[in-house]
């Protein structure tokens, strides 16, 4: 099958460009300077004054009066009457009509059409990406430590006087025991804790 490619290419050609430029030219205006004057002129004012004045008019009262009079009235009454009217009455008939239709009559055709087909084609391309690279880093942790520190403690142990002998060194006052070494405390959780920190 075959693949088109579409290559770059950059091909000169020549424009024509309009460039603008500033350019400074005079001319000479006509210019209307008005002056205010004062023109003295005469006008007319109409002067308007109160007047009372009489007259007399005509007024018409109207005066309520009953007048009887005469008029017909239309009474309505029953009355039955009878007529003959026409009734259509329907009655089934059978008949026959002839009614054309379309039939569909299945026509077999062979036809040639044009079928793309894809085909894979392997291809090698170089893409960038990132990646994690471990790396040991050295850092430094405030750490709690617990010393043992030497301290000396007296104490005051009985002792059992037997009887002297002839070669018995006279009594005197009981030497002082040995100091024991002091145990030392057992850690605390936050020793361990970072105790297993610093080893992982």
């Amino acid at each position: 099958m075959q693949v088109c490619e579409y290559v770059n290419e950059q091909v000169p050609y020549e424009y024509q460009v309009n460039l603008c430029r500033q350019e400074q030219r005079t001319r000479t205006v006509q210019v209307c300077e008005y002056v205010n004057e004062q023109v003295p002129y005469e006008y007319q004012v109409t002067l308007c004054r109160p007047e009372q004045r009489t007259r007399t008019h005509k007024v018409c009262e109207y005066v309520n009066e009953q007048v009887p009079y005469e008029y017909q009235v239309n009474l309505c009454r029953e009355e039955q009457r009878t007529r003959t009217v026409r009734v259509c009455e329907y009655v089934n008939e059978p008949q026959q009509r002839t009614v054309e239709f379309c039939v569909m009559v299945p026509k077999y055709e062979t036809l040639t059409r044009q079928v793309c087909e894809y085909q894979c084609v392997p291809r090698q391309r170089t893409e960038k990406f990132t990646v994690n690279v471990p790396c040991t880093v050295q850092r430094e942790f405030d750490v709690q430590v617990c010393r043992m520190v030497p301290q000396t403690i007296t104490c005051q142990v009985p002792v059992r006087v037997c009887d002297p002998g002839p070669a018995a060194v006279p009594q005197g006052p009981a030497p002082a025991p040995a100091p024991q070494p002091e145990t030392a405390p057992p850690p605390t959780e936050d020793v361990v804790k970072q105790e297993v920190a610093l080893r992982d």
